[in-house]
């Protein structure tokens, strides 16, 4: 899937590009964000990503710790990680070392361990105004070689994953996106080979569209996908539940009328807005299957230093479809200086559980 063009912003602007973010940090605690201007575009092809950081953002059911040493020397950064898959079974980890050439030119090699597989990368970001190049692959297999080229023009964003460079017929994975104030939109799925058939591409198409106007404090989002045959709906606000709950219902009352006031003229200012909460929700509906999945998120800032979030999902009842609903906890702070930690843990209403827990440190 797509990732982000904020590095491609960046890249306009002559700045070393940084390699796909996520959408909230880490410690960040919270996963709400409005959508940036088109000149600082962070937005995926791809959209709905607001309630997907807050379902899975951090949540993580494997045992990891990692280190991220920023100074090693000029321009030098080495992270390593070791992950233990799922609680269970024998470590792996990588290793990998970050150089900027230049402004605009940054190297990166890792290495896998106990694999011992290599992979090393080159982007440039000054090539053209507004672009991004990557070129990227295994050093002993030259079949790996990928490009990956992302170009911001204005509200427009382009990516394009290029493989198969040395078979004589390259593949191109191409995305698009484009965001203008509040909304946003995008389409992935763009195939590109020998066999392209223009008659089969929307059938494989997925389209996504995102606004942050539509409720106040809040972002909606809509992405439809497999020949629209899965239908993904989802809200996140930091609008408390009661007010939220409210402006629902009286946009609907307003909707035949057309007529539409500041849904939260009427309610108490304490009730509109609590920045230190986040909550949503989301329904996936197979309309070829008739079954659907709903869940609901919370994420709520404990401390200046704690973040916890919960979060349900379940079948919803249609077509005889019966609940089974399952529940996520999470809490993510400072372990100690330099460090923090996140726990994860997910129980079904059979009691079966997976937890995990990570830890990162940053020198």
């Amino acid at each position: 899937m797509p990732t982000y063009f904020g590095d491609i912003a960046k890249a306009a602007k002559g700045a070393s590009p940084r390699t796909d973010p996520p959408l909230a940090p880490r410690d960040s605690p919270t996963a709400f964000r409005p959508i940036p201007a088109p000149n600082r575009l962070k937005r995926r092809p791809n959209l709905l990503p607001l309630f997907a950081d807050l379902l899975t953002g951090s949540v993580n059911f494997d045992n990891k710790a990692s280190i991220d040493a920023k100074n090693v020397a000029d321009g030098l950064k080495i992270t390593g990680n070791c992950v233990q898959k799922g609680g269970a079974g024998d470590p792996t980890g990588t290793l990998k070392a970050t150089y900027d050439l230049a402004s605009d030119v940054v190297a990166e090699a890792e290495v896998g361990v106990p694999s011992n597989k290599i992979s090393a990368s080159l982007a440039h970001s000054g090539l053209v105004k507004g672009m991004k190049a990557t070129l990227s692959g295994n050093p002993q297999d030259v079949k790996t070689a990928k490009l990956a080229l992302q170009y911001l023009y204005g509200a427009v964003g382009v990516k394009a994953d290029i493989t198969e460079l040395t078979a004589g017929a390259p593949k191109a994975d191409v995305n698009l996106c484009w965001a203008d104030g509040d909304h946003a939109a995008g389409v992935s799925g763009i195939t590109l080979d020998k066999s392209f058939d223009p008659a089969a591409l929307p059938k494989k198409l997925s389209w996504s569209v995102q606004s942050t106007g539509v409720v106040p404090d809040s972002t909606v989002a809509l992405a439809l996908s497999d020949a629209f045959d899965t239908v993904k709906a989802s809200v996140v606000t930091k609008v408390r539940t009661v007010a939220f709950i409210f402006i629902v219902v009286e946009f609907a009352l307003n909707l035949p009328r057309q007529t539409f006031p500041p849904l939260t003229a009427s309610l108490p200012p304490d009730y509109q807005i609590d920045k230190d909460t986040t909550t949503g929700a989301e329904v996936v509906y197979k309309r070829a299957k008739g079954t659907a999945t709903g869940s609901v998120g919370f994420s709520k800032r404990l401390s200046a230093a704690c973040t916890g979030k919960a979060v349900v999902t379940s079948p919803l009842p249609l077509n005889g479809a019966a609940a089974a609903p399952v529940l996520t906890l999470q809490t993510t702070g400072d372990v100690f200086a330099n460090t923090t930690g996140s726990a994860s843990v997910q129980v079904d209403t059979a009691a079966k559980y997976k937890y995990g827990f990570q830890f990162a440190t940053k020198v």
